[in-house]
């Protein structure tokens, strides 16, 4: 009987550790509960509502919308928050799905009155949206096709503050319990340094360790990880911050770049109501499937033309944990290229031309990764593409659609600036933002070292900025400028980072019986071309900036270099506007140009006029159509460059309407410059290096 009541002892041991086993998460274990009870939140962080929710049965699914509104809601050209209540209204959403709502964190709800424009329509019924109320944070419900207004907090609180998204999270558990949890945070979104979620009112964001540790609690609370992450919001489709959430879910959906649109909940909550039971991964696909149904009616997702990117990462079986031991050893790599001269500047060029997003230090760590892999220089890509889940060297050739190998990234659309990309981002300042400083970017260096993502990549970065930033002179020479066939100079260096500007004047002399004229074509800063290791002194190829075809002057400087060679401009051109010949005004234009043929398939040579300066007070947007425009062409001293108060004054064009999107567009190209002997240029370069160091140099040229 001993031994019987033994077996059975054992027996029944084992029956519970099965059962509780399988209560946890088939993909990644949850981490051990404390004996002692969460943490309390204060009322001052983010009171738990005091009032109950109806008791109900544990449905198959719990969506909890974290909506911060922000200025996406409070402009009314985009009132995003408004649109996404119209489309959670439109789908019968059954008693197996709660979808709750937490709302808050801006100025001002259904600015544009969108929800009444949806009654007229038809689209919902007349009680079915309850207008949030901009003086405090409230949380909903959708069933029945209607708002049901829970609680009320009599107060606005911090939406950018975690320990009001722990708390509504905390309420979500307790009420509305479920055997699938999926979360949605619904904002701005500024990547693994800035965040997500910037409270309108308090501009505070949640940031990432903060975020982490709110996910944390979540999970010990629950039991087992969150079934599926959400971000719908720009740039946090991120290794590191998938990476610091991984422990607490099995899925994420995020986008890489940003989200021209918010997500068309409509269409996704409808395939779910229609199938609860459908699987998680399905359900983000369903996501990915129907965002590009926001923005064209066929939902193609190749012919959005902004940076629209989503994907969905699987991270269960330890998939994360494979993709950070390969991005370890690529990150050891990388530091040892640092060391050798000839060899750092392969990571730079890769980065550089990698397809990035509109934050420049997010690059597409696929891009990457296959770009410094062609150069022969790097053994671990072939662990991080696999990690990835795609073949060494193949890039998914679809817009859309599933990710060939077994790795992190189960799904992906990208839109046609991304049809490079693997729509996963990593942090990597190689190249940043020509406006921020080198403090900032410390600063944010200082932020990302805090986040313990990689020790490996962090000595790797900070001896590479510590390259990028330091003081050293220029040890060249302008003497070695070559001059090509069409009359522009290139300069070879393999030290661009000791160059802190190299600029040139650019000056067309016309011969005639009436005697030599000289004439300002404009002042232009160089670029540093990384595919072929030079700076293009002028990159225009025997071309000048024209509006409506005739050259004029032009003063073109750099506003941010993109993908590859591409670089785009700020050019301002003087001119008379309105035929007011008395005051010089200015057409200010954005130009993006390439001097890479194989790139310029992709993106062609194009500019839009973006605002006029009258009189210094600035036009812009439709109360610039209808404007008389009459470019000039600034004579000067042929010695000095000094002008001379005479001008060509080109022929009058008319500013027209914009076209769908609000762009002018058609008015600026690029004109080749005049040929023959009685049109002499000249070019007076300017180089200042890091030292403080200053270079001058004058080139002239004809074109033959």
């Amino acid at each position: 009987m001993i031994f019987i009541k033994k077996l059975f002892l054992l027996l029944l041991a084992a029956m519970l550790l099965i059962a509780l086993t399988l209560s946890l998460s088939a993909c990644t274990a949850a981490p051990a509960a404390t004996t002692d009870p969460p943490p309390e939140v204060t009322p001052e962080a983010a009171p738990a509502p005091p009032q109950a929710a109806p008791e109900i049965e544990e449905a198959e699914w719990t969506i909890a919308i974290y909506l911060c509104g922000t200025d996406l809601e409070s402009n009314p050209e985009q009132s995003f928050g408004t649109r996404a209540f119209i489309e959670m209204l439109t789908p019968d959403i059954p008693d197996d799905i709660n979808l709750i709502v937490m709302t808050g964190g801006t100025k001002e709800w259904n600015p544009a009155g969108y929800a009444e424009e949806a009654v007229a329509q038809g689209l919902i019924a007349s009680d079915a949206y309850i207008k949030p109320d901009v003086n405090q944070t409230q949380i909903f419900r959708i069933a029945g096709k209607k708002m049901e207004l829970l609680y009320e907090y009599g107060e606005n609180l911090n939406m950018g503050d975690t320990q009001t998204f722990t708390g509504f999270m905390r309420y979500v558990l307790e009420e509305y319990p479920s055997r699938r949890l999926m979360t949605i945070v619904n904002n701005h979104g500024f990547g693994p340094i800035e965040g997500i979620a910037a409270d309108e009112y308090t501009q505070q964001a949640m940031l990432l360790p903060d975020l982490a540790a709110a996910f944390d609690e979540i999970t010990t609370l629950r039991g087992k990880p969150v079934d599926l992450i959400g971000f719908d919001a720009c740039n946090m489709g991120n290794l590191e911050i998938a990476y610091m959430l991984s422990p607490y879910a099995d899925y994420m959906v995020a986008s890489s770049d940003l989200q021209e649109k918010s997500w068309q909940y409509e269409m996704w909550l409808d395939s779910l109501s229609r199938d609860p039971a459908m699987e998680t991964p399905e359900l983000g696909r369903a996501i990915i499937d129907t965002y590009a149904y926001k923005q064209r009616p066929d939902g193609d997702w190749s012919k959005l033309i902004g940076g629209d990117t989503l994907l969905l990462l699987d991270l269960c079986d330890n998939k994360m944990s494979k993709m950070m031991d390969a991005f370890n050893a690529m990150a050891t790599e990388l530091y040892k290229l640092q060391q050798r001269p000839d060899e750092r500047l392969y990571a730079f060029r890769a980065a550089n031309m990698a397809q990035k997003t509109a934050h420049p230090e997010l690059v597409d760590i696929y891009d990457f990764t296959k770009l410094v892999y062609e150069y022969g220089k790097l053994s671990s890509a072939e662990a991080v593409f696999s990690a990835l889940g795609t073949p060494p060297g193949e890039a998914p050739e679809n817009f859309i659609g599933d990710v060939a190998g077994d790795g992190i990234v189960l799904y992906r659309g990208v839109g046609a600036h991304h049809n490079r990309s693997i729509a996963l981002s990593f942090w990597f300042p190689a190249y940043t933002s020509l406006s921020q400083s080198h403090d900032e970017l410390m600063s944010e260096f200082e932020v990302y070292r805090a986040l313990g993502v990689s020790t490996a990549f962090n000595d790797y970065l900070e001896v590479m900025l510590d390259f990028k930033y330091g003081e050293r002179p220029f040890t060249g020479d302008l003497e070695d400028l070559e001059n090509t066939e069409t009359g522009d100079f290139i300069l070879y260096t393999n030290d661009p980072f000791a160059i802190e500007k190299l600029s040139n004047t650019i000056t067309k002399t016309t011969n005639s019986r009436a005697g030599d004229k000289t004439y300002l074509l404009g002042e232009k800063e160089a670029v540093y071309n990384w595919r072929e290791g030079r700076f293009d002194t002028t990159v225009l190829e025997g071309s000048w900036i024209a509006l409506d075809g005739k050259l004029c002057t032009a003063r073109i400087d750099i506003l941010k270099i993109g993908v590859g060679s591409i670089a785009e401009y700020i050019v301002h051109v003087p001119a008379y506007i309105d035929g007011d010949h008395d005051n010089i005004g200015e057409v200010i234009l954005v130009f993006m140009y390439t001097s890479d043929p194989q790139i310029a398939k992709e993106y062609p040579a194009r500019g839009t006029i973006e605002n006029i300066s009258v009189s210094g007070d600035m036009i812009i947007g439709p109360g610039m159509a209808g404007k008389s425009i009459e470019t000039l062409l600034i004579e000067v001293d042929p010695v000095t460059n000094e002008p001379t108060g005479n001008y060509i004054v080109n022929e009058p064009f008319v500013i027209g309407e914009p076209d769908e999107i609000g762009n002018f567009l058609g008015y600026v190209s690029l004109e080749p410059l005049p040929d023959g002997q009685n049109f002499k240029y000249r070019y007076n370069f300017e180089l200042t290096d890091k030292k403080g160091n200053v270079f001058t140099m004058e080139k002239r040229f004809t074109i033959e």
